[in-house]
């Protein structure tokens, strides 16, 4: 490990503004305010980044304080009072795609030259060590893939990678350390044909399993001694108690693509449900847990379906509301599932979509806020954040956004500005 020193960072200006949008018996308006106003207890916070950032919202544990990590700095507010804070990285992060956070320390991969593993104090900013791997040290066919904090902190999960060009083969490494001693626990190592090997890894919630992503399979392996248990076509979301994976596959049944949603026991992989789902266009769905693991919410494209997973039986839809719903979540204390909703491609105001609120035990429509709205074409849902105690809910989202199609590349391609954090009291 190699010690240094924080280097100095400037501070760019970020902007704090708050209001409520939406339906129900809340109050409505949009209030602006500066940081040195007190922000109503009732309204709520929009916060405006003046940067990109990738790796999402962090919650602090009295579910007052929210924090995210540009590539110079940690930024945190207050949801007390608005007031932000601004420290500065000791090392600033190479690619924001990588960063891993713990409770108490950011991991990020510095790539080229240095291709090495940065630790810094999540709280301070201060750098606390790097690490180069010496096996490769100056190779430029060594990269470094990805690192993934186990959920208590003490684990540090690593996937190295060394493209052979003698015969196009690919040496891959999984490996696991202790994080206060850096000793390496164990090692999964791989051979593979250029192009499939592991790129990236996600630890189950109670930290006894892995899930490294292939180009073509997702590989399950005990986290504790590096066995493999199974593989699996595709990757899915974990249950809150670790228990269950669940997935949506596309499968061809004749002359039709139909979409499937599986779910499976994440120690065996032994297969708990399957359903196919209707929709009215060929797309993924969006899935989420109930906190206790017994039920899945399925999004279709105007529709959320909830299935009780020991029966397979299709419990409720819930109530249709107007336009095209995309990722959906279910609050940790099991009274809501909010979906992301974009209006009718019709609809003559674009950049509006809403966060719609349902009944969790019976699918009732109940109330929905407006946010800005995602465009099409860009890879990256909106990403939703529940406080710990469901009490509110953050939205990590895109403003000032402008998409134009890119003939030669036959895709659209989205640009912006900044980024938007709207934070959402709950009833």
């Amino acid at each position: 490990m190699e010690k240094k020193d924080g280097k100095s960072i400037s501070r760019r200006s970020i902007l704090i503004g708050g209001g409520i949008a939406g339906a129900a018996a809340l109050t409505g308006g949009f209030i602006l305010f500066r940081r040195e106003q007190q922000a109503p207890a009732d309204k709520h916070l929009r916060v405006e980044a003046k940067e990109p950032f990738w790796n999402g919202v962090t919650w602090g544990p009295d579910s007052m304080h929210i924090s995210w990590i540009t590539e110079d700095r940690l930024v945190s507010a207050d949801l007390k009072d608005g007031a932000m804070s601004e420290k500065p990285l000791g090392y600033p992060i190479a690619d924001l795609r990588t960063l891993a956070r713990s409770g108490t320390r950011i991991a990020s991969i510095d790539s080229l030259p240095n291709m090495q593993i940065v630790v810094q104090d999540a709280q301070s900013g201060h750098l606390l060590w790097t690490y180069k791997d010496p096996r490769y040290s100056g190779d430029r066919l060594y990269s470094i893939n990805d690192v993934a904090w186990s959920p208590d902190g003490t684990r540090l999960a690593l996937v190295f990678r060394r493209d052979d060009l003698s015969d196009n083969h690919t040496d891959s490494v999984l490996q696991v350390r202790d994080t206060a001693s850096w000793k390496v626990i164990w090692e999964y190592q791989e051979r593979t044909v250029r192009g499939f090997d592991p790129y990236a890894i996600t630890w189950s919630p109670d930290g006894t399993l892995i899930a490294a992503v292939h180009s073509d399979t997702v590989q399950y392996l005990d986290a504790l001694s590096g066995h493999l248990l199974y593989a699996w076509p595709s990757i899915g979301i974990w249950s809150a108690d670790a228990r269950f994976h669940a997935t949506s596959l596309t499968e061809t049944q004749g002359q039709r693509m139909v979409i499937q949603v599986v779910a499976w026991e994440a120690r065996t992989g032994k297969k708990v449900f399957q359903k196919e789902i209707s929709q009215d266009r060929l797309d993924y769905p969006r899935i989420a847990w109930s906190p206790d693991g017994t039920r899945l919410a399925v999004r279709g494209q105007q529709q959320i379906q909830v299935w009780a997973l020991q029966t397979m039986k299709l419990l409720f839809t819930c109530q249709h509301v107007e336009g095209d719903i995309y990722a959906v979540s279910w609050s940790p204390d099991g009274r809501y599932i909010v979906a992301r909703k974009n209006p009718n491609q019709t609809d003559t105001s674009p950049r509006v979509a809403q966060l719609q609120f349902w009944n969790a035990h019976n699918g009732n429509a109940l109330f929905a806020y407006n946010s800005p709205r995602m465009p099409t074409g860009y890879g990256r849902p909106a990403q939703m954040y529940w406080s710990p105690d469901s009490r509110f809910l953050a939205l990590d989202n895109k403003k000032d956004w402008g998409c134009s199609y890119d003939l030669m590349m036959g895709k659209t391609d989205c640009s912006f500005s900044n980024d938007v954090i709207q934070v959402f009291q709950i009833p």
